[in-house]
C-alpha cells in the first residue's frame, strides 16, 4: 500500500518548498534545502544546545527513555506508525521490523543508558564540571559536539536512533542525514522526544537529501565538531572529503563478521541442530545486512557431525524462518547478486572444487558449502558461506586479507582454555568483538563499537593542571 510520510524533523525551520521522493513503496516529503538553510539549521541547533547544557543528565536520560517507550509500546500510536512505515520504506517484512525493534530498543531504555554512561565515563559528572582524574594529578571535564553530523545508512533500522541517543547523552546537538532506504525511525524518535521534552528535541534535526547534493554535505560537515558516518566506502570517503580539517570523523564503514564452530558443538546431531538454529537466526536477522551479520561460518573438521551436514541443518532452519521471519523482497540488483553468488559456486563445483549450493531448489536464501581455503564477503540477503578448517590458525590465515574490515566473531564448541587462545588470535587478526551466535546480531549498548568507545569519541575533553598548592 502506498503511503506518504513527512521524513524530517527540523525544529523552528521555516520552509514552504518541499520535494516528494520515492523510497521503495513509501513516498516521503522533504524540504528542498540550500547550503544557507543547512547553516541556519546548525545555528538553531547551537542555540538550543546552550539550554541543553543546563538540563540535568538524569532528565535527558529520562526523556530518551520515555521517547523509546513510545516507539516500542505495541499499544502506542507511534509504534503502529513505525510498523506501517518501516516495511514500506525498507523492504523488510513486518515481522522483521517488529523483531528488530524488540531487540534494539532495550538499549534505548534508562537502565541500559545508565550502564553505558558508567561503563564509558566512570563518573558521568565529568560532563557537568571538572572532576579529579583518578589516574593523574589533573582535573578533567568533557563536552559533547556542537553539533554532531550523523550520516546514516539504511541497512539496519534502529542504528540511527542509537547514534542520536549517544550524542544526546553527552549533551551534543545533532544534525542527522537519513538514508533513502530508512528515512522513518530517526524522525519518529525525534517526534517522540519532542512530545516528552521539547527543549531536548530542539537539539535534534533530522532530514533527507540525496547523496548527489554534495553542497549540502559540504555545508553540514564544515560546521560539525564531530561527524559520524555509517555506510559503504563511498559514503565514508565523501564525508572525509567534506569535513573540515579539525572535524573529528568517526567512520563505521563496511564490516565483515564471521562464525567459528569447534568440534565440541558437533558431537551429535541434536547439539548440531540446536547450533544450526542459532546460526540461521543470526543470518536471517537484518536479512544479513548488519555489520554484525555473519558472512561465513568456519566449521572444524574431524567431528562426528561434518561441516557439510551442519550446512544442511542451517539450510533447514533458514527454511523454517521463512515462515516466521521472512526475507525482504529483493531489488533487481540484490536478486542479481544472489544469483551470481550461487552461479559462481556452481561453476566452481563443475571445475572440481568442493562446493555445493544448498538447497538444491530455488528458495529465498542459500547456504554455500565451500571447502576451499578462501573466503569472500557474502552478497548478503541470507547467503551464508560454510567453510572448513582443521585448526584455528588455518581460518585466521584465510581471514588475514580482510583484517581491516573484520568486526564480530561468534564462537561455539570450544573449551574455555581453547576459546581464550582463539580469542587472542582473532583479535590479532582484526576482530573487535567476540560473542556467541545468539548474541551476535545485538551487541550491548556499552560495546566497543568497531573497537572504540562511542560516547568518548564524541567528547572533547579539557584538562586543568593545578599546582600542588
Amino acid at each position: 500500500m502506498s503511503s506518504t510520510f513527512d521524513a524530517f524533523h527540523l525544529p523552528a525551520t521555516e520552509s514552504v518548498d518541499y520535494a516528494e521522493v520515492t523510497a521503495r513503496a513509501l513516498t516521503i516529503r522533504v524540504p528542498r534545502l540550500t547550503p544557507s538553510d543547512v547553516q541556519a539549521i546548525v545555528a538553531r541547533l547551537r542555540d538550543a544546545r546552550t539550554r541543553l547544557l543546563t538540563i540535568p543528565l538524569a532528565d535527558i536520560v529520562h526523556a530518551i527513555d520515555a521517547a523509546a517507550a513510545m516507539l516500542t509500546d505495541p499499544h502506542a500510536e507511534l509504534y503502529a506508525e513505525a510498523m506501517r512505515l518501516l516495511p514500506a520504506a525498507t523492504g523488510y517484512s513486518p515481522q522483521m521490523c517488529a523483531y528488530i525493534l524488540e531487540h534494539m530498543a532495550p538499549d534505548w531504555r534508562k537502565d541500559a543508558l545508565d550502564r553505558l554512561l558508567i561503563a564509558e565515563l566512570g563518573n558521568p559528572a565529568v560532563l557537568d564540571r571538572f572532576i579529579d582524574d583518578p589516574n593523574t594529578d589533573r582535573r578533567i571535564t568533557g563536552r559533547g559536539p556542537d553539533p554532531c553530523l550523523h550520516v546514516f545508512s539504511g541497512n539496519v533500522p534502529g542504528v540511527a536512533v542509537t547514534s542520536l541517543i549517544r550524542a544526546l547523552l553527552v549533551r551534543g546537538a545533532s544534525l542527522g542525514k537519513t538514508a533513502l532506504d530508512e528515512p522513518v525511525l530517526p524522525v519518529l524518535f525525534a517526534r517522540a522526544l519532542r512530545s516528552v521534552a521539547p527543549a531536548i528535541a530542539d537539539t535534534v534535526a533530522v532530514t533527507y537529501w540525496a547523496s548527489g547534493q554534495t553542497e549540502l554535505l559540504d555545508a553540514a560537515a564544515s560546521e560539525a565538531d564531530v561527524a559520524v558516518v555509517y555506510g559503504g566506502s563511498d559514503a565514508v570517503r565523501a564525508l572525509r572529503r567534506a569535513a573540515a580539517p579539525n572535524t573529528r570523523v568517526v567512520a563505521h564503514g563496511p564490516r565483515l563478521s564471521i562464525g567459528f564452530v569447534g568440534r565440541g558443538a558437533l558431537r551429535n546431531v541434536e547439539s548440531a541442530r540446536k547450533l544450526a538454529a542459532s546460526i540461521a537466526r543470526a543470518t536471517a536477522t537484518f536479512d544479513q545486512q548488519g555489520c554484525v551479520s555473519p558472512h561465513a561460518v568456519f566449521v572444524q573438521l574431524g567431528a562426528p557431525v561434518e561441516p557439510r551436514e551442519l550446512a544442511e541443518f542451517i539450510t533447514e532452519e533458514l527454511d523454517t524462518l521463512e515462515r516466521t521471519l521472512p526475507r525482504a523482497r529483493l531489488t533487481p540488483e540484490e536478486a542479481a547478486a544472489v544469483r551470481n553468488a550461487k552461479t559462481r559456486a556452481e561453476f566452481a563445483a563443475y571445475a572440481g572444487a568442493e562446493t555445493t549450493v544448498l538447497p538444491l531448489e530455488d528458495r529465498p536464501f542459500a547456504v554455500i558449502y565451500d571447502a576451499r581455503e578462501t573466503v569472500e564477503p557474502s552478497c548478503l540477503n541470507r547467503v551464508l558461506y560454510v567453510k572448513t578448517f582443521a585448526e584455528i590458525h588455518d581460518a585466521a590465515r584465510v581471514l588475514q586479507p580482510h583484517h581491516a574490515s573484520l568486526q564480530s566473531a561468534a564462537l561455539a564448541g570450544f573449551g574455555t582454555h581453547e576459546a581464550d587462545a582463539i580469542a587472542r588470535l582473532l583479535v590479532d587478526t582484526g576482530i573487535t568483538r567476540i560473542t556467541d551466535f545468539d548474541r551476535l546480531p545485538f551487541p550491548t549498548a556499552a560495546w566497543h563499537h568497531d573497537g572504540s568507545l562511542p560516547l568518548r569519541e564524541l567528547i572533547r575533553y579539557a584538562d586543568w593542571e593545578r599546582s600542588a598548592d
